[in-house]
């Protein structure tokens, strides 16, 4: 008798965030189990290492392609890393919810609380990775 397969949900603040249980998700998805990656937000004020870097130029030395960036631009961005590094590790099933980051406060968001548990009902996730 074959071994049930596990249904995994891995809840990030950012993409970025993926990062923290990643392998976990890679070696049970090389197993044959399925997960599943939501990123509460979209990252923009996050982990913009870009941004950041240009920032700390002299103003006269930054790339203004960088600094004004439209946020839609870099959310698209981000949410495209997500999905290729997710499917590095065999996760396909990627959501950005899209609300406001830096800093993310669920509370401050009651639909972002809706949104996740309607997730949740829906994947039925055996095993819930969060940080």
């Amino acid at each position: 008798m074959a071994e049930p397969k596990l249904r995994l949900l891995g809840v990030a603040a950012h993409p970025h965030d993926f990062t923290h249980f990643a392998g976990t998700l890679g070696v049970h998805t090389s197993l044959g189990d399925t997960a599943t990656v939501v990123s509460m937000t979209t990252g923009v004020r996050t982990h913009n290492e870009r941004l950041s870097a240009e920032l700390m130029k002299p103003v006269a030395e930054r790339d203004p392609a960088i600094v004004n960036q439209p946020p839609e631009e870099r959310a698209a961005e981000k949410e495209e890393e997500l999905r290729k590094a997710c499917a590095l590790f065999g996760v396909t099933d990627v959501r950005v919810l899209g609300f406001p980051d830096k800093p993310f406060v669920a509370e401050h968001h009651p639909d972002s609380i809706k949104k996740l548990g309607e997730i949740i009902l829906e994947v039925r996730p055996h095993i819930v990775f969060s940080q």
